[in-house]
Formats: C-alpha cells, structure tokens, sequence
C-alpha cells in the first residue's frame, strides 16, 4: 500500500477523531435517560467502532469492507415544521450531569463535523479504496445525524424554520432552463414540480439508504 503524505496525515486525524467521538458516545451512553436515545447511540457507537477497526485495518495493510450505516426512521410522525412550539435555549456551565438534549446534540455535532472532514479528506484521496472508505463514512455520519436530527425534531428540541411560501415560489420561479433546452417527458411544468416543494410535516419521510439507490424525501 502507497499513501501519498496528505492521505497519510488525513487518516491519523480521521482516527483520532474517531476515538474521540467512540469515547464521547460512553459518557452520553452513561448520562442518557431516554431510553431510545441511549438505543441511537448505542447503535452509533457500535458503527463507529467498526469503521475504527475498518480504517485501522486499511491503514495496517490489511483492507477495509465496511458498508455504510443503514438509517433508521425515528417515530412516525415525519418532519415537523414550524417555530411554534421552539424552546429557549441557554447554556448551563452550573450542571454536573448532562441533559438528553445537550447528549442528543453532542452527538449530532459529531456526526456533522465527522461529515465534512470526511469529505475534505475523500476529494483529495488518491488510493481507490481509501476514497471508497471515506465515502462510505460520509453516508454513514450523514445518516446517523439524521436518525438523531428525527429524534429531536419529534421532541421539540430542533425546530425547522418555515419559508413564506410566496418566497418559496420567487425564489423557485427566479431559475429557467438552459437556453433552447426542450424538457424532457416525466418532468412537468413548474408549478407541478412546486406542489412537490410543499413543506408539511405528513409529506416528508426522511431518507434512507439502499445499496445502490438513494431514496429521497416521499412527498
């Protein structure tokens, strides 16, 4: 196995982030309440230790197969939209003992910083199968992020701020397509797509991976 110097120093700051983020999941494991957020993180932790074990293994010469982490749908209400119902928030240094909220948000910031600094790493990758590990724990955080995003959404703790819907349709209608481009069959005129830009909560299911495929919000 060759690695050029950035893929070489992009790992060993990939793994350590990982051992990070392994052990921060123990302490908001051990502070949880809610019993199904300490099931989310349990099933998060369990996938970044394999992919620890996977990137070691790959960095030591001895491969890496590990698919990405299948997301799971969290409650059944779909997205709730809305500032309504949105709590104040403020920091509380004064506490001995995590919150669920503060655990659940912990653990979603991971997952969004383990996202990014995954896909910097994969757009400079050289080595193939490096590139497809990577790639793989990019759709592994960004799935996992979600499953927690549903989780607090349904609690109430992460609100999803509503645009005016006359801002919707300027802002939709302010794109064409490109100059004498004839739109093929299946895709409708404008104002058919946009009923499918119509943002209520029963209309939206999340995603979820298929190998493969990529299944989009239903609507």
């Amino acid at each position: 196995m060759r690695l050029g110097m950035h893929e070489m120093v992009d790992m060993q700051e990939m793994l350590s982030a990982k051992i990070n983020a392994i052990d921060h999941h123990a302490l908001y494991i051990a502070q949880c309440r809610d019993p199904q957020l300490r099931s989310i993180l349990e099933r998060h932790q369990s996938k970044m230790t394999q992919d620890y074990e996977a990137a070691l293994n790959f960095l030591q010469g001895r491969g890496a197969n590990v698919a990405p982490y299948r997301q799971r749908q969290v409650g059944g209400e779909g997205v709730r939209y809305g500032m309504q119902n949105a709590p104040a928030m403020q920091p509380h240094p004064e506490h001995g003992r995590l919150s669920d909220q503060a655990i659940a948000q912990g653990a979603l910031n991971l997952h969004k910083c383990g996202a990014v600094s995954s896909t910097r790493a994969a757009l400079e990758a050289a080595d193939p199968e490096l590139r497809s590990m990577l790639s793989n724990g990019i759709l592994s955080c960004i799935n996992m992020a979600y499953e927690l995003f549903q989780f607090m959404n349904q609690k109430g703790w992460y609100a999803v701020p509503l645009m005016d819907q006359n801002m919707m349709n300027r802002v939709a209608h302010s794109f064409h397509p490109p100059a004498g481009h004839v739109q093929g069959r299946g895709v409708g005129p404008m104002e058919e797509r946009q009923a499918g830009m119509t943002f209520a909560p029963q209309t939206q299911t999340g995603y979820a991976y298929h190998p493969g495929n990529y299944t989009y919000p239903q609507v």
